[in-house]
């Protein structure tokens, strides 16, 4: 809870007419919204798989976990610095041909570090 008044129970209950409610902790949403091949970047010896995460929340987050798994199996966990509230980051990863798989699985926060508001969202999967 935020606010030097927030432990105030009725000072909070007046507070909740008030458009930016010091009662009600704002928290950030991340959300895999697209995962694709761009075909504009294959190459001979690998293609580019391309991931878009949303913050679709109200506040921003920082240092969270992105991993992209290929039949299942870990290929590649990267840090995200930061992602501000309506912020969206394309991830781009270059997989070589020996990698190439069926099913593509990317998870969002896979560590679990970030309280969302909606926790449902955080993973998407693609089948070739």
């Amino acid at each position: 809870i935020i606010g030097e008044h927030s432990n105030d129970e009725s000072w909070c209950k007046a507070q909740l007419a008030s458009t930016d409610d010091p009662c009600v902790i704002k928290k950030p949403d991340l959300v895999l919204e697209k995962m694709k091949f761009n075909k504009k970047q294959q190459k001979k010896n690998y293609k580019t798989l391309e991931v878009n995460i949303k913050n679709d929340g109200e506040a921003s987050t920082e240092n969270f976990e992105v991993e992209l798994l290929i039949n299942n199996k870990l290929f590649k966990r990267e840090v995200i610095k930061k992602l501000t509230q309506s912020e969206i980051k394309t991830l781009q990863y270059k997989i070589p041909n020996s990698k190439i798989g069926k099913k593509y699985a990317a998870v969002v926060d896979s560590g679990k570090f970030v309280e969302e508001s909606n926790e449902n969202n955080n993973a998407k999967v693609i089948r070739q």
